[in-house]
């Protein structure tokens, strides 16, 4: 690849900025989403097996690439899960929300639709919390992926 140059600090700073971005969308998206669904399976599906449903998994469950949603605006990325609650709808609001499925794993106020009997499915199970703890102590990854792209961009 050819050298860039710049007449400018200013036309250096977006083309740095640009490639962040780049970064952000491909490198770090790809590693925070490995990370995520890592921890969907340590901290939500090797908890307990369900013996009344099966899940969902990558069908339409925590682990479906249509359910993992990500956004880089203005140097930030944010990685979520929309995986809405199936089943017996649990009568609150937030559950009804397309991230209704993770905010029900997150919470320690979950509620037994069917009896008052407290289960092991009713803990907390907070993979996303989870997520950005292992991504803040492994940041070094992350500033080395920018580093890389901001160093050698591989885009045209």
């Amino acid at each position: 690849m050819a050298k860039k140059s710049f007449s400018t600090v200013n036309q250096l700073q977006r083309e740095i900025m640009r490639r962040a971005n780049e970064a952000l969308k491909n490198e770090v998206k790809d590693y925070v989403e490995g990370k995520m669904k890592s921890h969907v399976e340590k901290d939500v599906y090797a908890t307990y097996s369900p013996v009344e449903y099966e899940r969902r998994e990558a069908n339409g469950g925590l682990l479906d690439d249509s359910n993992i949603r990500d956004v880089v605006h203005d140097r930030t990325l944010t990685v979520y899960n929309e995986t809405h609650v199936e089943g017996p709808r649990l009568d609150h609001k937030e559950y009804k929300n397309p991230d209704g499925l993770p905010r029900l794993l997150e919470s320690d106020n979950i509620r037994n639709p069917w009896t008052h009997k407290r289960y092991r499915w009713m803990s907390p199970r907070p993979f996303m919390t989870n997520t950005q703890k292992d991504i803040n102590y492994r940041y070094a990854d992350i500033v080395e992926m920018l580093r890389k792209r901001i160093n050698h961009d591989t885009t045209k």
